[in-house]
This record gives structure tokens, C-alpha cells and sequence, in this order.
């Protein structure tokens, strides 16, 4: 397996496979294998004035086939002490933080046999609305489905329209989507993995997808 990036791009190819991944910064951490099982890769995407986010993208191969285990955020900041309207910010209230963040561990049960756990931390402070602040950590157990190659927390049954992003034409389609699918839950972002790929829900209706082939 090999890696190439270029024109915020990054390529992971196999033998007789690649996945793409369109919205690249750099590397957060090494790639490093989980294992001998999984090939784990931490990275930074684009993201507003005053944040950061990097995705965690486990990878696995079967049948010479490159499957996404997993693709979630694996970290989220914010902090807003400033706004341009000072007029607006007159009595100093827009001073927002917040970090939610993923730390994982693989379990391996046997050769065939895997499990993810993933410690969920969530910390939200709000000077202009502290009835929002909070601060958890939650712990979760992902199985391992071997025939699809992915990890998942439950299945989910879907039968509606969705608005989702295309990252190989780089545009919004809309798709009706029915059938169950592997999901996974952690905290307040949701995944579904669905035909081949793993999708963030979004607001309204809205799926984000990260890779394409």
C-alpha cells in the first residue's frame, strides 16, 4: 500500500485499488498500522476563521479491495473572542469555545474478530448563552462487520431524500435513499455507510461524503 498527496489531495493506493481523498491539509499524526489489520490515518481538512478539524480514516483490505472501516472527525475546536461588528460585541459577550474530540482503541478478539472502542469527549463554553455549556465523556463500543469490512454501532433503516455532496464532481445532488445501513453514533455526529462509503450527517437533511475512487 502507498500514499501520494498533491493539490490538497490525498491517494492511498493497493494493488488493485485507490480511495481518494479530496479535502486535504496535512498529516495531524504518522500513518501507522493497528494490528497488522488496519492502516490509520489522521488528518486536517479546511476549516472556518477560528476553528480546526481533522478526520480519522481507518482502512482495511479484502480481496485486494480498499475498505473504510471507519471515516469520522476526529477532532473539532472553536473559539470566538473577536468579532469584526464591535458595535455588536459591546458588552464582551462572544467569548465561545468548544472541542470535541475522539481518542480509539482497537480490540482484537481474534483474527477475524475486532472491536473499536472510542472515548467521546464533548466541551462547549458559552459566555453569550452558558445554558449551552457542558462538558462529557462518553465510551463506546464499535463492532467489527467482516463482511463489509467496517465497524458499526447499529443499523439503521432509511427511506428518504437526501441532499448530499459529491466530492468527485464537486457539487450537491439530490437522491432518494432506502435500505439498512451500518451506522455509527458518536456523541452528536452521526455516519452511515452506504454503498461502499461512509457519509457524516448533516443539518436539514444533508450528507457529506469524504472519498471517492
Amino acid at each position: 500500500m502507498s500514499h501520494e498527496v498533491g493539490d490538497q489531495k490525498l491517494v492511498i493506493t493497493s494493488l488493485n485499488d485507490r480511495i481518494i481523498i479530496d479535502d486535504f491539509i496535512g498529516f495531524s499524526e504518522e500513518i501507522f498500522i493497528l494490528k497488522e489489520s488496519f492502516l490509520s490515518v489522521h488528518y486536517t481538512v479546511r476549516s472556518g476563521s477560528n476553528q480546526s478539524r481533522e478526520h480519522l480514516l481507518l482502512l482495511c483490505i479484502n480481496n485486494n479491495k480498499l475498505y473504510e472501516a471507519l471515516h469520522a472527525i476526529s477532532l473539532s475546536t472553536y473559539d470566538v473572542v473577536n468579532v469584526y461588528d464591535k458595535k455588536a460585541d459591546s458588552l464582551k459577550l462572544f467569548d465561545e469555545h468548544g472541542k470535541y474530540g475522539l481518542s480509539t482503541k482497537l480490540i482484537c478478539i481474534d483474527k477475524d474478530h475486532y472491536k473499536l472502542s472510542v472515548n467521546i469527549q464533548d466541551e462547549s463554553k458559552s459566555k453569550r448563552d452558558p445554558k449551552t455549556d457542558h462538558n462529557y465523556n462518553k465510551l463506546t463500543n464499535l463492532n467489527f462487520d467482516m463482511n463489509r469490512g467496517v465497524f458499526y454501532s447499529t443499523f439503521k433503516d432509511i427511506s428518504k431524500y437526501f441532499t448530499i455532496y459529491d466530492p468527485k464532481a464537486r457539487k450537491e445532488i439530490r437522491q432518494y435513499i432506502m435500505g439498512r445501513y451500518p451506522a455509527i453514533e458518536l456523541g452528536k455526529n452521526n455516519y452511515y455507510y452506504i454503498n461502499n462509503g461512509w457519509y457524516e450527517e448533516g443539518y436539514d437533511d444533508h450528507l457529506f461524503k469524504y472519498t471517492y475512487k
